[in-house]
């Protein structure tokens, strides 16, 4: 089975404004890459910081250096992947424009990626519930940041609403994304050979459902046909 992916501790925050927790952010997740360069996990995602009051731009500003560090001294073999975030407090990459603004700021870095999470984009406030906002939401994403970034997906359905900023997961097809984004989703050529993981709750007796549900879902029409 594969490709593993790791993800890092929630603890991590590049741009924390105190400047211990942001060096103790740095080395751990130094390490975490390195890790997974010994262990031949090829991605580590990440949700990569918090301004916490700084504003976006000075946030994006720092974690963009931390990044250039930690890139430097990784295995190149292994790349980091930003994940899209819900934008609760003040979270970073919760806009695609903050995800493009990183990649830019680290001038194309071959092992810097995106992971894309659909609760989050959702909660975040890009409409996926329909085939048309699905199609929208990928456009911009397109325009902004590249699809092609994207290495791997989480896909969870939404407790919360669209724009809420709270991430909460949901079986998917049980949330308030519903299942049209997930059988978009399956069907999207360009995400043929991306791994797709479930990070829905009660996993000992649902994640095999909620994958089998997205096996289903591909056996069936594409809503955006």
């Amino acid at each position: 089975m594969g490709p593993v992916v790791s993800h890092d501790t929630y603890l991590i925050n590049l741009c924390a404004p105190d400047p211990e927790i942001r060096r103790k952010s740095r080395e751990a997740l130094a390490r975490e890459l390195q890790r997974c360069g010994q262990l031949g996990i090829p991605y580590v995602v990440s949700h990569m910081g918090a301004h916490q009051g700084q504003g976006v731009e000075e946030g994006l500003k720092t974690v963009a250096e931390e990044t250039r560090a930690i890139l430097a001294e990784s295995p190149s073999e292994v790349t980091l992947l930003m994940e899209t975030t819900a934008g609760q407090g003040s979270s970073l990459n919760a806009r695609f424009e903050e995800i493009a603004s990183l990649l830019d700021q680290c001038a194309g870095a071959p092992n810097l990626a995106v992971c894309l999470d659909t609760c989050h984009v959702f909660a975040a406030g890009y409409d996926i519930s329909s085939a048309e906002g699905y199609s929208a939401t990928f456009e911009e994403f397109e325009r902004l940041v590249g699809v092609s970034n994207i290495k791997v997906v989480h896909v969870n359905d939404s407790l919360k609403p669209m724009g809420s900023r709270v991430d909460r997961h949901a079986h998917l097809g049980e949330g308030l994304i519903g299942p049209t984004a997930f059988q978009c989703l399956v069907h999207d050529p360009r995400f043929e050979n991306i791994p797709l993981l479930v990070e829905t709750p009660d996993a000992e007796t649902m994640h095999q459902e909620n994958v089998a549900r997205l096996w289903n879902w591909a056996t069936e029409a594409d809503p955006r046909a």
